[in-house]
């Protein structure tokens, strides 16, 4: 399969559609963070009068836990050496446009072409876990799979325009989204620590704050009450501290001190 979901990659009869379908992708491009949210309106409904419990499935739910723990870990270590590896001012975390001053083809980008939305989507799938049910999993993996698919369609277009024929021959030999480990191909670059923990702290607060609000929500339902736990406690610590010392690595550490770019 060249592309996630081929409704979105299929050539457009006319220029007026590709154009809309662009300017669609760039909202969703922007908006990439808060649009995910929605996703709680979809699954809520589901969760309160649908259950289906997951752990049932795989024994008991201590086995939920560790798979649940396992995908979130995947997709937060494939994300870093994904990021560790970019070049400088390519697949950041701009929001307003696309961004690529160069073509990153080494490393985590020599075995894919989306790397980051491969790791993306192993911390969807861990995180939807903890509701324990198949049919809100199913759910939230569809909507990931239409997300994910405008963006890379934009931000293939993108690439197209910057790049040429340089990307074109990159990406003919490269799949779209799944790593291929026969592809690997090693780059010059040095892993980069310093960009990782300046710019991947907001990826590391969201997945605390999703495991979190998912936990409550799921055993607020299970227990007819709201739920908050000591073990929630401890998440909301977490985060803090993560959210709050990343921000003084990035702003304090790492642009007023060392005064770098990052």
């Amino acid at each position: 399969m060249k592309y996630l979901l081929p409704l979105f990659f299929q050539r457009q009869d006319t220029e007026l559609n590709l154009m809309n379908l662009q300017n669609i992708g760039a909202k969703v491009f922007r908006y990439r963070g808060q649009i995910p949210a929605l996703l709680l309106l979809l699954i809520l409904p589901v969760v309160c009068f649908f259950p289906c419990p997951i752990s049932t499935l795989l024994g008991d739910i201590y086995a939920l836990k560790l798979l649940s723990f396992s995908f979130i870990l995947s997709g937060v270590f494939y994300r870093t050496y994904a990021v560790g590896f970019r070049f400088d001012h390519s697949s950041g975390r701009n929001r307003h446009n696309q961004v690529a001053q160069h073509l990153n083809i080494t490393d985590a980008y020599s075995m894919s072409q989306h790397p980051l939305y491969f790791s993306n989507g192993l911390l969807w799938m861990g995180i939807l876990l903890v509701l324990d049910n198949c049919l809100a999993f199913c759910i939230g993996c569809c909507y990931y799979i239409v997300l994910s698919s405008v963006i890379i369609r934009t931000e293939t277009v993108f690439l197209d325009n910057t790049f040429g024929e340089e990307y074109r021959q990159w990406k003919k030999k490269r799949p779209a989204f799944l790593p291929n480990p026969m592809k690997y191909k090693r780059g010059a670059k040095r892993f980069n620590w310093m960009r990782v923990f300046a710019t991947e702290y907001p990826s590391w607060v969201s997945i605390i704050a999703s495991v979190l609000a998912l936990h409550i929500l799921k055993n607020s339902i299970e227990s007819n009450t709201f739920s908050f736990g000591k073990g929630d406690l401890q998440l909301v610590v977490v985060g803090l501290v993560v959210g709050f010392s990343g921000r003084f690595y990035k702003y304090i550490v790492v642009r007023k001190w060392l005064k770098k770019s990052i």
